[in-house]
């Protein structure tokens, strides 16, 4: 018999090998993709990650420091100065940076991300090993469930992209949650505070993780209200908030969103609360319920009143909350109409955030999906009398909360992928015989693993989709950087201007992190004038931002950004007479004789989609 020493060896380089196994498919994918450019990145990087390539390769260039006008740099949002650490959630930047600098050599620096994000993401298997061997105490169990994690096709939504905020933040979070599970038995200040620096290095880290520790509060208060036990009347817990307090007043970005009171610190803070309220006066179940009610009511009172009278920090999110308020309303479904929803909804829902769908759902994790779904009956008795193990019960709540909130926001399946191999074993270790648990494990975990491998063998990325978009798209940089002279703003849609901004270096005025008042109100300005103006309209706006190129890309500008412009979809043309019609012509004629327009570039008659405009 090994002896523990050499059994824990065992375990770990067990674990190694499965991050590893994750990281070898992230990173085949992205290298064997067959529109992947090893070589050269022009073409390939656009919307979020030529944003944030452009942040990193500034970084590389400060010999791994912030850049000088980082806190004002001039060619995000021209003509206006922008703070990227208070409007962004820079962390990643800095990483692929370093490892750029250190171990980069002559490696182009788009390869670098796509070895080092692999890398990283890949480590939330280690998180989901923690979680489970917590719950399960079995470091077997805990194995299966981190290979589940790596076999399931849905934790590899942005393989081979590289630069995306989630692959970053997750394995924060994930860690916070196996940091906390640890915590509520250890009972130790240490404990507590790990647990609260890992969430708030995941709330630093992505815009969208402030509502995933919401759903994770919501538990907690749900859990509270059905069975009365308060997670902070823990001694030493209130350690865990202060420790995120700290994140929240100290990481610039937190600041300025007013994340003390964002949703999951009402809730918290709630609970807390109602813990020391209880300590000195014991209150009734109901009783307790309604303080905690109450004083979260105050808090979000106290968020609105703030944000109302600032105009940003929480108000920054009214996207969110108005996109979310629609898709429950209309149970998911995008209206064919966009003026049936305002600008920020439609902004939101026709981009990044569409609804699930139940193929997303049994292609991306069939054998999890189906585990979460016996666990419904096998923890349910536990959640209707509020006894048992509140761990395990919290998680499996957590597991059910992320499939809904996947459903109502597709990239947000990464949740349940997550949580549910925790899930899996948690029920399958119950079976009798023993056997029969591994054996269903063992067969489910064989599964996937066939379905990620034959998927990862033939995977064509569509961000990398159709290649005469890739080339053409590197022709037009060409074409910019010889026609417009340097410092000179380049307006476009927010997908193409990182483009231009990431290697030509010129300023740009809409970006498309939009999680500002003031980006959204560009973007609507834009889009508006564009769809719904005259040339000469969208001219004077232009004008109005001291901007004096134009990129027109007819094919992205219609097709994903009309429904946000408020053009239905049953419309064959633009309107007459708009910007959008004369600017997307196909008829050289009318391109070259546009008043106030002079044409500088245009697309091959093969793939004929960009129009590079001086205004005069």
């Amino acid at each position: 018999m090994a002896s523990p020493r050499r059994r824990q060896a065992l375990v770990l380089l067990a674990l190694a090998a499965i991050v590893a196994l994750g990281a070898a498919v992230r990173i085949f994918v992205g290298l064997h993709d067959p529109n992947f450019d090893a070589r050269d990145a022009k073409g390939l990087l656009k919307s979020d990650p030529g944003l944030l390539h452009y942040v990193t390769a500034r970084i590389v260039e400060a010999r791994g420091l912030p850049p000088a006008d980082f806190r004002a740099d001039p060619r995000l949002e021209h003509p206006e100065l922008t703070d990227f650490a208070a409007i962004e959630t820079p962390g990643q930047e800095f990483v692929v940076a370093w490892c750029q600098l250190l171990f980069g050599g002559e490696t182009p620096l788009h390869v670098t991300v796509l070895w080092v994000m692999g890398i990283f993401a890949s480590l939330t298997a280690a998180a989901v090993f923690g979680m489970a061997r917590e719950l399960t105490t079995s470091s077997a169990w805990a194995l299966l469930a981190a290979l589940l994690y790596a076999v399931l096709p849905v934790n590899y939504r942005t393989a081979g992209v590289g630069l995306i905020r989630e692959d970053f933040s997750l394995p924060w979070f994930a860690l916070h949650l196996w940091l906390a599970l640890r915590a509520a038995r250890l009972g130790t200040p240490a404990s507590f505070a790990l647990a609260g620096a890992a969430a708030g290095l995941a709330a630093a880290t992505w815009h969208a993780m402030g509502f995933v520790l919401g759903i994770e509060a919501a538990c907690l208060l749900a859990w509270f209200l059905r069975s009365g036990q308060n997670p902070f009347a823990t001694p030493r817990s209130w350690i865990l908030l202060a420790t995120l307090a700290v994140f929240a007043l100290a990481v610039p970005v937190l600041r300025e969103k007013q994340f003390l009171l964002s949703l999951p610190m009402q809730i918290a803070l709630a609970l807390l609360a109602e813990a020391l309220l209880a300590r000195r006066w014991p209150l009734g179940k109901l009783a307790q319920g309604l303080a905690v009610l109450a004083v979260w009511g105050a808090l979000l009172a106290l968020g609105l009143t703030l944000a109302r009278a600032s105009g940003g920090g929480l108000a920054d999110y009214s996207h969110v909350y108005a996109m979310m308020k629609d898709k429950i309303v209309r149970l998911g479904v995008l209206p064919a109409d966009p003026r049936e929803l305002s600008f920020e909804s439609r902004l939101l829902w026709s981009g990044p955030f569409q609804t699930g769908t139940w193929r997303d759902l049994t292609q991306g994790e069939t054998f999890g999906a189906a585990l979460l779904a016996v666990a419904l009956f096998v923890f349910a008795p536990g959640w209707l009398r509020g006894r048992g193990d509140a761990r395990e019960l919290l998680v499996v709540l957590f597991a059910l909360a992320a499939s809904v909130a996947a459903w109502l926001v597709q990239r947000l399946f990464v949740l349940p992928g997550m949580v549910t191999p925790v899930v899996a074993a948690l029920v399958l270790r119950r079976a009798r015989p023993r056997s029969l648990g591994w054996g269903l494990m063992s067969a489910g975990v064989l599964g996937q693993a066939a379905y990620v491998a034959i998927l990862s063998a033939g995977y064509v990325n569509p961000w990398y989709w159709p290649p005469q978009r890739i080339a053409e798209l590197a022709r037009t940089i060409d074409a910019v950087e010889a026609h417009v002279p340097a410092g000179e703003a380049v307006a476009a849609d927010f997908v193409n201007s990182t483009a231009i901004l990431a290697h030509t270096r010129r300023p740009i005025v809409l970006q498309p992190k939009y999680e500002t008042v003031r980006s959204r109100r560009r973007s609507e300005a834009f889009l508006t004038t564009f769809f719904h103006g005259t040339p000469e309209d969208l001219r004077a706006l232009l004008a109005s931002w001291r901007c004096r190129y134009l990129l027109v890309d007819r094919g992205l500008l219609w097709y994903t950004f009309g429904y946000a412009a408020g053009v239905p979809g049953t419309q064959d043309r633009p309107s007459p007479g708009t910007a959008a019609e004369v600017l997307m012509s196909s008829d050289a004629r009318v391109l070259e004789s546009v008043p106030g327009y002079r044409l500088l570039y245009r697309s091959s008659r093969e793939f004929d989609v960009f129009r590079l405009f001086a205004l005069e």
